[in-house]
Protein backbone atom coordinates (compact mmCIF):
# COMPACT_ATOMS: atom_id res chain seq x y z
CA UNK A 1 0.00 0.00 0.00
CA UNK A 2 3.23 2.59 1.03
CA UNK A 3 4.57 1.82 -2.58
CA UNK A 4 0.97 2.15 -4.84
CA UNK A 5 1.14 5.51 -2.50
CA UNK A 6 4.20 6.59 -3.78
CA UNK A 7 3.69 5.10 -7.19
CA UNK A 8 0.34 7.40 -7.26
CA UNK A 9 2.23 10.78 -6.13
CA UNK A 10 5.26 9.95 -8.64
CA UNK A 11 2.48 9.30 -11.58
CA UNK A 12 4.23 6.31 -11.78
CA UNK A 13 1.99 2.67 -13.38
CA UNK A 14 2.60 -0.07 -11.48
CA UNK A 15 2.58 -3.35 -13.79
CA UNK A 16 3.54 -7.05 -13.75
CA UNK A 17 6.83 -7.70 -15.10
CA UNK A 18 8.06 -11.13 -13.82
CA UNK A 19 5.74 -14.42 -12.30
CA UNK A 20 6.91 -12.60 -8.77
CA UNK A 21 7.38 -9.26 -9.38
CA UNK A 22 5.14 -5.79 -10.05
CA UNK A 23 7.25 -3.02 -11.04
CA UNK A 24 7.35 0.78 -11.81
CA UNK A 25 9.52 3.60 -12.51
CA UNK A 26 9.57 6.93 -10.84
CA UNK A 27 11.66 9.47 -13.53
CA UNK A 28 13.47 11.72 -11.30
CA UNK A 29 15.97 14.50 -12.15
CA UNK A 30 18.43 13.17 -9.26
CA UNK A 31 17.87 9.44 -11.73
CA UNK A 32 15.03 7.06 -12.13
CA UNK A 33 13.80 4.47 -9.53
CA UNK A 34 12.22 1.49 -10.01
CA UNK A 35 9.22 0.70 -7.58
CA UNK A 36 8.93 -2.48 -6.91
CA UNK A 37 6.41 -5.04 -5.02
CA UNK A 38 6.21 -8.67 -4.77
CA UNK A 39 3.92 -10.99 -6.39
CA UNK A 40 4.17 -13.46 -4.38
CA UNK A 41 3.12 -14.66 -0.81
CA UNK A 42 4.80 -11.99 1.35
CA UNK A 43 6.46 -15.48 3.22
CA UNK A 44 8.08 -15.74 -0.49
CA UNK A 45 9.12 -12.09 -1.18
CA UNK A 46 12.60 -13.24 -1.54
CA UNK A 47 11.95 -14.24 -5.30
CA UNK A 48 10.48 -11.04 -5.99
CA UNK A 49 13.70 -9.49 -4.66
CA UNK A 50 15.74 -11.90 -6.42
CA UNK A 51 13.90 -11.36 -10.07
CA UNK A 52 14.95 -7.53 -9.04
CA UNK A 53 18.46 -8.36 -8.46
CA UNK A 54 18.56 -10.39 -11.76
CA UNK A 55 17.10 -8.30 -14.04
CA UNK A 56 17.72 -4.74 -13.04
CA UNK A 57 21.12 -5.25 -11.38
CA UNK A 58 19.54 -3.85 -8.31
CA UNK A 59 21.98 -5.42 -5.28
CA UNK A 60 20.41 -5.58 -1.83
CA UNK A 61 22.26 -2.32 -0.83
CA UNK A 62 20.35 -0.67 -3.51
CA UNK A 63 17.08 -2.01 -1.94
CA UNK A 64 14.42 0.33 0.68
CA UNK A 65 12.21 -2.46 1.42
CA UNK A 66 8.70 -1.67 3.00
CA UNK A 67 6.87 -4.09 5.69
CA UNK A 68 4.38 -4.13 8.04
CA UNK A 69 5.11 -4.69 11.99
CA UNK A 70 3.13 -6.43 14.59
CA UNK A 71 5.67 -5.25 17.35
CA UNK A 72 5.19 -1.46 16.22
CA UNK A 73 1.92 -0.17 17.39
CA UNK A 74 -0.35 0.60 14.63
CA UNK A 75 0.62 3.97 12.92
CA UNK A 76 4.31 4.14 13.87
CA UNK A 77 7.55 4.30 11.69
CA UNK A 78 10.56 2.70 11.76
CA UNK A 79 13.49 2.90 9.67
CA UNK A 80 16.17 1.00 9.78
CA UNK A 81 19.87 0.79 7.55
CA UNK A 82 20.24 -2.89 8.04
CA UNK A 83 19.47 -6.03 10.49
CA UNK A 84 18.56 -9.17 10.86
CA UNK A 85 14.94 -10.68 9.83
CA UNK A 86 13.35 -11.25 12.96
CA UNK A 87 9.85 -12.81 13.55
CA UNK A 88 8.93 -11.41 9.89
CA UNK A 89 8.92 -14.17 7.42
CA UNK A 90 8.85 -11.65 4.74
CA UNK A 91 11.96 -10.42 5.66
CA UNK A 92 13.27 -13.75 6.44
CA UNK A 93 12.53 -14.74 2.61
CA UNK A 94 14.42 -11.86 1.58
CA UNK A 95 16.99 -12.22 3.64
CA UNK A 96 17.58 -16.08 2.68
CA UNK A 97 17.40 -15.57 -1.19
CA UNK A 98 19.45 -12.12 -1.21
CA UNK A 99 22.27 -13.97 1.32
CA UNK A 100 22.44 -10.74 3.24
CA UNK A 101 20.74 -8.86 5.66
CA UNK A 102 22.31 -5.68 4.71
CA UNK A 103 19.54 -3.14 3.25
CA UNK A 104 17.57 -0.48 4.52
CA UNK A 105 13.79 -1.32 5.77
CA UNK A 106 10.83 0.79 6.58
CA UNK A 107 8.96 -0.81 9.23
CA UNK A 108 5.17 0.08 9.27
CA UNK A 109 2.85 0.15 12.69
CA UNK A 110 0.13 -2.70 12.63
CA UNK A 111 0.19 -4.30 16.06
CA UNK A 112 0.26 -5.24 18.62
CA UNK A 113 -1.71 -8.42 17.49
CA UNK A 114 -5.16 -9.63 19.24
CA UNK A 115 -4.04 -12.76 21.34
CA UNK A 116 -7.03 -14.43 20.82
CA UNK A 117 -6.82 -14.12 16.82
CA UNK A 118 -4.52 -17.16 15.43
CA UNK A 119 -1.75 -14.77 14.12
CA UNK A 120 -2.00 -15.24 10.65
CA UNK A 121 -5.77 -14.87 10.18
CA UNK A 122 -5.02 -11.07 11.99
CA UNK A 123 -2.11 -10.07 9.92
CA UNK A 124 -4.43 -10.79 6.56
CA UNK A 125 -7.42 -9.38 8.34
CA UNK A 126 -9.05 -6.24 7.06
CA UNK A 127 -7.83 -2.78 9.53
CA UNK A 128 -10.16 -2.05 11.87
CA UNK A 129 -12.46 1.16 11.44
CA UNK A 130 -10.06 3.29 14.20
CA UNK A 131 -7.10 2.00 11.91
CA UNK A 132 -8.85 2.50 8.69
CA UNK A 133 -9.30 6.50 9.21
CA UNK A 134 -5.65 6.60 10.24
CA UNK A 135 -4.54 4.47 7.48
CA UNK A 136 -4.25 7.39 4.83
CA UNK A 137 -2.18 9.23 7.54
CA UNK A 138 0.50 6.32 8.15
CA UNK A 139 0.24 5.88 4.20
CA UNK A 140 1.73 9.37 3.38
CA UNK A 141 3.89 9.55 5.87
CA UNK A 142 5.50 6.48 4.66
CA UNK A 143 5.77 7.79 1.19
CA UNK A 144 7.39 10.83 2.93
CA UNK A 145 10.08 9.29 4.17
CA UNK A 146 10.40 6.69 1.05
CA UNK A 147 11.25 10.20 -0.43
CA UNK A 148 13.06 11.73 2.18
CA UNK A 149 15.52 8.98 2.22
CA UNK A 150 16.03 9.57 -1.43
CA UNK A 151 16.90 12.59 -0.91
CA UNK A 152 18.46 12.71 2.79
CA UNK A 153 19.93 9.45 2.90
CA UNK A 154 18.72 7.08 5.00
CA UNK A 155 20.88 9.04 8.05
CA UNK A 156 18.86 11.71 7.40
CA UNK A 157 15.41 9.93 6.90
CA UNK A 158 15.95 8.00 10.35
CA UNK A 159 16.64 11.36 12.25
CA UNK A 160 13.43 13.04 11.00
CA UNK A 161 10.86 9.68 10.69
CA UNK A 162 11.74 7.82 13.80
CA UNK A 163 11.07 10.57 16.59
CA UNK A 164 7.38 9.96 15.77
Amino acid sequence: MAIDRLAQRCGSRLGSEAPALVLGRWRRSGGDVLLAKPATFMNDSGRAAVQLRDRHGVEPEALLVVVDDLDLPFGRLRLKASGGPGTHNGMRSLVRMLGSDQFPRLRLGIGPANEAEDLADWVLADFEPPEVAQLATLLDAAADCLESTLVDGVAGAMNRFNTR
